[in-house]
């Protein structure tokens, strides 16, 4: 068999494969010969059909059958031969498939580059501490009361931190705009749930006020017919709601779990769950910091094969997020909005999987069982979900390839120049009372 590889520019590359009459000849007369010892053809025994009679009956579907097959088996052997790693199926084009020729063809593709990753040693990270003082335990718990407010309508003029109901209609160049416009809805004032300047708009605003205003959508907002279209909004007041916090009281404290009324073990037990969160922020930090040091250290050439993939994975999931249909490509938002994430995807996955390769890191299957529990421990039944979730090969993939990033993250902070920032809570975690 003879192989001609072609640089096509970057990672592309094309090979011409030539494979020889005779193997081609010589699998059609195997396969025709084996298929005689089975077929039943009319006038012979099983056995004793002519080869003569087998071509002219199964001839030209046999020799499909085995041109088909040679490409692949070809292919695979090609790319051995010529130690190459695709990075996505290739694009096979026929060149010579006649009877008593060689078969010729060529694939076209894009390889993995290669990669020596560094800058490893050494890093200088900035490592957020915060404590959780007294005032943000205090705050925490305002949030817990507003969380189980009752609403109550009143009838004053609206204000930051109160609920109103409301119909509202979007115009864009005098034509209303159904995705902007809706009946009933309830908005909480000041939550920053809608597009800038929408819930500042309703503030002052009492029970059967109607109020116009213009209110301009974010430039990368998911729906792309809107990106930073500025829409005549019309808006009636049904009701303002105010919320009455609880008390906290025996009923306040059983709703958070803590059966014995005691405000103390409640302070200290919402204190943890703030510990827990600011050092699962703190983690996510340091691992932003760390990729993205490794990532301008480490310019690599990507496959476009490999960024096309992740951005139509990020537009399904667009899509699937904003209840639509994944496949439909009515609405699909634009490649562009996707691209520089899905870039940067596919070279953090290539970096880490280089790091993981080159330094040896192995799979830590321990880590892997705290992570399934950490998973499992959010359900009634943990045992039953961990037990599914083994069950579930796509998942424990998942899982495996979480415990896989987050030792290389350890391996890397190993080796890191870590220095302590002291930082407010509410700060690190953008958290207001």
């Amino acid at each position: 068999m003879q192989v001609v590889v072609e640089t096509t520019g970057g990672l592309g590359r094309r090979l011409k494969v030539q494979v020889p009459a005779q193997r081609v000849d010589s699998e059609v007369e195997k396969r025709l010969k084996n298929l005689g010892r089975r077929s039943k053809v009319k006038g012979f025994r099983p056995g004793k059909v002519p080869m003569k009679v087998l071509r002219q009956q199964y001839g030209d579907d046999v020799r499909r059958e085995v041109l088909g097959d040679l490409l692949q088996s070809s292919y695979a052997e090609a790319l051995a031969q010529e130690n190459l790693n695709p990075a996505a199926a290739p694009l096979i084009e026929p060149l010579s498939t006649d009877e008593g020729t060689d078969l010729e063809y060529t694939a076209t593709f894009e390889v993995y580059p290669e990669l020596e990753i560094k800058g490893l040693e050494g890093l200088k990270i900035a490592r957020p501490v915060a404590e959780v003082a007294d005032a943000d335990v205090d705050r925490m718990v305002e949030n817990l009361r507003r969380q189980r407010a009752e609403w109550l309508p009143v009838e004053r003029a609206s204000a930051k931190g109160d609920k109103v109901r409301i119909d509202f209609e979007g115009q864009r160049d005098g034509e209303r705009l159904e995705s902007a416009s809706a009946t009933g809805q309830m908005l909480e004032l000041g939550a920053g749930r809608t597009i800038p300047g929408f819930e500042d708009a309703l503030i002052g605003l009492a029970k059967g006020a109607q109020h116009s205003f213009h209110a301009r959508f974010p430039d990368d907002y998911h729906e792309e017919s809107m990106q930073g279209a500025t829409v005549a909004f019309s808006v009636t007041v049904h009701e303002v709601y105010e919320g009455k916090l609880p008390e906290i009281d025996d009923e306040f404290l059983r709703s958070l779990g803590v059966e014995d009324g005691d405000v103390e073990r409640m302070r200290g037990e919402v204190r943890q769950s703030m510990e827990r969160e600011r050092d699962q922020t703190v983690r996510r930090r340091l691992k932003d910091i760390v990729l993205e040091a490794v990532l301008e250290a480490n310019p690599i050439d990507l496959p476009n094969a490999l960024v096309d993939q992740e951005i139509e994975g990020l537009q399904t999931d667009s899509m699937t997020r904003a209840g639509r249909d994944p496949k439909s490509l009515e609405g699909r938002p634009s490649r562009a909005l996707f691209e520089p994430a899905a870039r940067r995807r596919v070279s953090l996955g290539l970096i880490v999987g280089e790091i993981i390769r080159s330094r040896g890191i192995s799979l830590d299957r321990n880590l892997v069982e705290a992570r399934l529990r950490e998973m499992a421990d959010e359900y009634q039944d943990p045992d039953a979900i961990i037990r599914a979730m083994r069950g579930d090969r796509a998942m424990m993939q998942r899982v495996e390839l979480m415990v896989l990033e987050e030792q290389v993250l350890d391996w890397l902070l190993e080796r890191a120049e870590i220095t302590d920032e002291t930082v407010p809570f509410k700060d690190l975690m953008n958290f207001e009372g």
